[in-house]
């Protein structure tokens, strides 16, 4: 079943905020609780806002008739089903207010109630890499040109005086590797109606302009911008790139991560986070996409991607060609590819293509559906079972079988 756009929100079955950049989040879920609870005072009840799909049940309603992601209105129902919606209602806004207190520590958290300097110095004669790992700590990394040397500030934050001790920098060089290290003493951060707890390390790096960085990153978040080559491993982190002169590699799970202007994009495998890049120079190569979602622009060369699980992919300006290997759940939307485009097999996932200056075709065709609009060369599909092609402005030739229903 398809859901519709409006239903598309994070669930509210809980608040883990020891992970996926936890303070960060906490924000969104005040934003969250907030616009709940102005949406239900309004009398509006959505089944997106107790983490299932919009559907017409007793669990549905709404009073200016606008019903959920384009359903149509339904009356306020009665008896036993009213009281459900009733007693929704009331744990909805229980839930929602539970959480924007907790998402207010937050503030207590970002104004670091305990601190203490953490800085270093490291010669960069010689270097050829950088190392960093990071727990839930935030990271900024800048690289400078001319810079000999890599300088760290960072300050060591903690919701206990007597935890100071335990948050540490380890930044040190063995032969042409550097490394800078986040040390907290493992403790965990977390809030909760009591206050927060929390232990972490805020770093600013600045690296000279030709040192490649390797990135170990647990929930924190981190930002790097002009460095030479930049090889990171996410686990639930947020990660912000701008201005990568080689490569970009990226090994993620849940996190999410926004990039622009890099050499070239190599994306080993995605989770379940999200993943957007705009303007990649050279060739983008993909492994496996899971759950997560990736958006593609302005990749001036070609692109590559293995296969795609259950998340979404949008993928705007390719100056090359575009092969996708196999599709099993996920929609792709595909715009102004200026080769071929090549897909696999498609299972019960849709693709569209809008303009491609080459040739599009499909291997096989499960129940999803397959569509083309603007082709310059050849439409073509191996094999239809029971998903529906379409196809307009082809200008070569056009070979589709029969469906197979």
């Amino acid at each position: 079943m398809r859901v519709p756009a409006k239903c598309r929100h994070t669930n509210l079955a809980g608040v883990d905020l020891s992970a996926s950049g936890w303070r960060r989040r906490a924000w969104r879920q005040r934003s969250r609780a907030g616009a709940l609870l102005q949406e239900t005072s309004r009398g509006i009840l959505q089944e997106a806002r107790c983490g299932g799909p919009c559907r017409k049940s007793c669990g549905l309603w709404a009073h200016d008739g606008t019903g959920c992601g384009g359903y149509p209105r339904l009356d306020p129902p009665r008896g036993r089903c009213g009281r459900r919606v009733e007693m929704r209602k009331s744990i909805l806004l229980f839930a929602s207010a539970s959480m924007l207190v907790l998402s207010f520590g937050a503030t207590a958290a970002e104004q670091c109630r305990y601190s203490a300097p953490r800085n270093a110095e490291i010669d960069a004669a010689g270097l050829k890499q950088l190392s960093v790992r990071i727990g839930s700590d935030d990271l900024n990394v800048q690289g400078e040109p001319g810079l000999t040397k890599i300088v760290v500030h960072g300050t060591a934050c903690a919701s206990n005086e007597k935890w100071l001790q335990d948050v540490q920098l380890d930044a040190a060089r063995s032969g042409d590797t550097a490394r800078v290290v986040a040390q907290d003493g493992r403790h965990t951060n977390f809030m909760s109606l009591f206050g927060e707890s929390y232990a972490y390390l805020k770093l600013d790096v600045r690296v000279p302009q030709a040192l490649a960085v390797k990135l170990n990153q647990g929930s924190g978040d981190a930002h790097f911008s002009n460095i030479a080559a930049l090889d990171a491993d996410l686990g639930s982190g947020d990660l912000d790139v701008n201005g990568v002169g080689g490569e970009f590699t990226l090994d993620m799970g849940s996190g999410d991560v926004k990039a622009r202007d890099v050499g070239a994009f190599n994306l080993t495998s995605l989770g379940s986070g999200d993943v957007g890049v705009d303007g990649v120079r050279g060739d983008v190569r993909v492994g496996d996409i899971g759950s997560g979602d990736l958006t593609l622009s302005n990749v001036k060369r070609d692109l590559s991607i293995d296969s795609i699980g259950s998340g979404d992919v949008k993928i705007t300006g390719v100056g090359g060609s575009l092969r996708i290997r196999g599709i099993s759940s996920g929609d792709i939307v595909v715009r102004n590819v200026t080769g071929n485009v090549n897909v696999g097999s498609i299972s019960s996932g849709d693709v569209s293509i809008e303009q491609a200056g080459g040739n599009v075709h499909a291997d096989s065709l499960g129940s999803g559906d397959f569509g083309a609009n603007g082709v310059g060369g050849d439409f073509s599909v191996g094999s239809i079972g029971s998903g529906d092609v379409r196809h307009h402005g082809v200008k070569g030739k056009v070979g589709v079988p029969r469906s197979d229903d």
